[in-house]
């Protein structure tokens, strides 16, 4: 299931990771992400800032895995 976000909202992306555990998602402007057991997988082709919004993403899930 391929999810398109208008913009970088860690939170509800975190949500719907955590919600279909694997699958795509792209946010518009940046680009696409795939996501495996309930964490963002980083690109082949990693480039600093998508490296920093998988780990964005990725500290979001577990704050909210946390707080359940």
């Amino acid at each position: 299931m391929l999810r398109v976000f208008k913009k970088f909202t860690p939170v509800l992306i975190a949500r719907h990771v955590r919600t279909f555990y694997r699958g795509q998602f792209s946010v518009q402007g940046v680009g696409t992400y795939e996501f495996d057991r309930g964490g963002v997988m980083p690109p082949r082709d990693a480039d600093k800032r998508s490296l920093a919004i998988v780990s964005e993403i990725n500290r979001e899930i577990q704050r909210c895995k946390g707080a359940a």
